[in-house]
């Protein structure tokens, strides 16, 4: 039976480029790294895992929207701030009738979504 999604991942071109932009860049905090192919992100519960794309079939999957989406508080907020360390984004922030989204990209171009749902 299966009990919860232990880790989510995404492949990426330049490893040490993509550490400082998850860790600095974003503030993920890291859990641990592997050498200079792959790293964990959250100390608990799923994990964001990067690994370095070493061979044609994983390459080929750097630069896609991920479909991984992070909950945040006060996403206004941290829509600006990621906007002034010049994050780029796919689709501005806006409002839903369920809350708010954005889609940003990583420097390899994967994206990802941040979303606040609305407070009730």
């Amino acid at each position: 039976m299966f009990k919860n999604i232990s880790n989510v991942g995404v492949f990426v071109s330049d490893f040490e480029r993509s550490v400082k932009f998850f860790r600095d860049t974003l503030g993920l905090p890291l859990k641990e790294q592997h050498g200079a192919y792959a790293a964990e992100f959250f100390k608990s519960g799923t994990t964001l895992g990067i690994g370095l794309a070493e061979d044609e079939k994983t390459r080929k999957m750097v630069g896609r929207h991920t479909c991984i989406t992070f909950r945040v508080q006060n996403i206004d907020e941290m829509y600006r701030e990621l906007k002034a360390k010049r994050v780029k984004f796919s689709e501005p922030l806006r409002s839903e009738s369920w809350g708010k989204i954005a889609i940003f990209k990583d420097p390899d171009g994967n994206e990802f979504a941040v979303m606040e749902p609305r407070r009730r």
